[in-house]
């Protein structure tokens, strides 16, 4: 019985897991730019300090 418990707790788990994926994926998509430059651009709405952040990853 314990064991019954523990499979139907684990499979909840990853199946709201896979839901919170998907509706994060969908936001995304539906956020998203709509050209290939957008996209290696970041749209341009970096703001200064990240630009700066992203200057130490070379």
């Amino acid at each position: 019985m314990v064991g019954i418990i523990l499979e139907f707790e684990t499979l909840f788990s990853l199946g709201l897991y896979f839901i919170a994926m998907l509706g994060i994926g969908l936001y995304a998509y539906r956020k998203s730019t709509s050209d290939v430059s957008g996209y290696m651009l970041g749209g341009r709405s970096l703001s200064p300090s990240v630009a700066a952040l992203s200057a130490w990853c070379f």
